[in-house]
């Protein structure tokens, strides 16, 4: 892990702490999955700081039909989100189109996770940060990452 990274994930744990008493969570449909909130880490000079965003629901914008373009502070470096998984849920991809990194700490589990979904010339990959998954888990990553990766290829085939 580079130290741009560890600075991150730092300021998106204190942000997951101070998420636990903020905004109500979003459900996804069908996995009950919930996302209490997002926010945006932001650096500025040598620090990474947590910004406040109030209406930044990932879940429920990428939900939506039509493109995810949240309203993100210049200097944002990432989306953090606090939720009741760790696993990139089916439409994280949009998130990432953003050209941010997009942190997922779970919370309410029996130990901490915490992840990070990412794109690098065109290739989705997904790592934990803190915690493990299990064998079930790494499987379902596998298979989310390849649905990213195939809408990205069908996306980039329709734009030509």
């Amino acid at each position: 892990m580079n130290p741009r990274s560890k600075t991150i994930l730092a300021a998106a744990l204190g942000a997951a702490s101070f998420a636990l008493i903020a905004a109500p969570a979003f459900a996804a449909r069908s996995t009950g999955l919930q996302e209490e909130r997002c926010d945006v880490q932001e650096r500025v000079g040598s620090r990474v700081q947590t910004v406040d965003m109030p209406d930044l629901h990932v879940l429920e914008g990428t939900a939506r039909d039509g493109r995810f373009a949240p309203d993100l502070p210049r200097g944002a470096g990432a989306i953090v989100c606090l939720r009741t998984s760790v696993m990139p849920a089916a439409h994280d991809d949009e998130a990432v189109a953003t050209g941010l990194p997009l942190f997922l700490v779970e919370y309410g589990g029996r130990q901490r996770r915490t992840g990070v979904l990412e794109i690098q010339g065109g290739i989705y990959s997904f790592r934990l940060t803190e915690g493990r998954l299990a064998a079930e888990e790494q499987a379902a990553v596998a298979t989310q990452l390849a649905e990213f990766q195939a809408r990205a290829q069908a996306a980039s085939a329709a734009a030509r």
